[in-house]
């Protein structure tokens, strides 16, 4: 059994890089990507800009908890009444609410429930 020496961390050629840009206060994308750091997509995976923080929200599937501009939101309405029932209330006049239910879900579920697809990078790194 080998013991790492003491006093020592190992360290991955990307953890060297975030560790430089920390140390010299490089925070921006395009600081970082001068240092060989690549970004997979322009967005990161969410929709916040840099507006910093934002909303934790469950996933409707699993129940993991994902930031809310990154979650997949579906909505959907529910129909209380049958199609041939409907047309002929509304024939006659009468309003038939719907209700919309919200569901968000979690990348993962998302691309399981086909609601993203799974694109060719040229497709996806689109800037």
């Amino acid at each position: 059994m080998c013991s790492p020496r003491q006093g020592r961390v190992a360290y991955s050629v990307f953890d060297v890089r975030r560790l430089v840009c920390d140390d010299i206060g490089l925070k921006g994308d395009e600081n970082r990507a001068k240092l060989g750091l690549s970004k997979k997509r322009k967005s990161r995976g969410r929709s916040k800009g840099g507006k910093g923080r934002s909303d934790i929200v469950y996933c409707s599937n699993c129940g993991a908890s994902v930031p809310r501009d990154k979650a997949k939101r579906v909505t959907t309405r529910l129909n209380l009444v049958e199609p041939t029932l409907a047309r002929e209330l509304r024939a006659a006049g009468a309003y038939i609410a719907s209700p919309t239910t919200t569901r968000f879900y979690c990348i993962s579920c998302s691309v399981h429930y086909g609601i993203v697809k799974v694109r060719a990078k040229n497709e996806r790194r689109s800037w």
